[in-house]
């Protein structure tokens, strides 16, 4: 018990859209013509930004 093994059976990833979300919102300043589209996708615009930027982080690794 312990053993670097043991742990390592016991290590899972969250799945991509299950991971929970932050509780401090940030507000992000837009281009106007991006603005309107992701405005014009309602509540989708909000998924759609969140999934834009956490595609963005993993790329700039």
């Amino acid at each position: 018990m312990g053993s670097v093994k043991h742990l390592q059976q016991h290590q899972y990833k969250v799945p991509d859209g299950q991971e929970p979300l932050s509780k401090k919102p940030i507000g992000v300043r837009l281009y106007e013509s991006d603005d309107e589209a992701v405005r014009a996708m309602g509540k989708d615009g909000t998924r759609f930004v969140r999934e834009a930027v956490h595609q963005a982080l993993i790329n700039q690794q």
